[in-house]
């Protein structure tokens, strides 16, 4: 198994455009506040799993390896990442906001 950085998206929190507008500017602070918050715990969660995981294999006879050229892979997945942000804005969206570690 090769441990290549890929990370899964533990939960999204989302609410439709119509609620949102209803909501104060302090409500709206608060929702982001706490939406950042429960992201925060569930990767850190997630992280302490996948170690986890790692050494539970790794003592069942799996052999781990760790992805040397980080780069390379994205080199060769930008395509893909192309072609899905130009199927949907929103894809874009994340992929931009990801790139900026939001």
């Amino acid at each position: 198994m090769t441990l290549t950085g890929h990370y899964f998206w533990p939960g999204v929190i989302m609410l439709s455009g119509a609620a949102w507008e209803k909501l104060s500017d302090a409500d709206k602070a608060a929702v982001e506040a706490a939406g950042k918050e429960a992201t925060t715990e569930a990767y850190a969660l997630a992280a302490s799993q996948d170690a986890e995981t790692v050494a539970f294999l790794k003592e069942n006879g799996v052999t781990v390896n760790e992805l040397s050229d980080l780069d390379a892979l994205k080199a060769l997945t930008a395509p893909v990442v192309e072609t899905w942000k130009g199927k949907d804005p929103l894809i874009a969206k994340f992929d931009e906001a990801f790139a900026k570690g939001q």
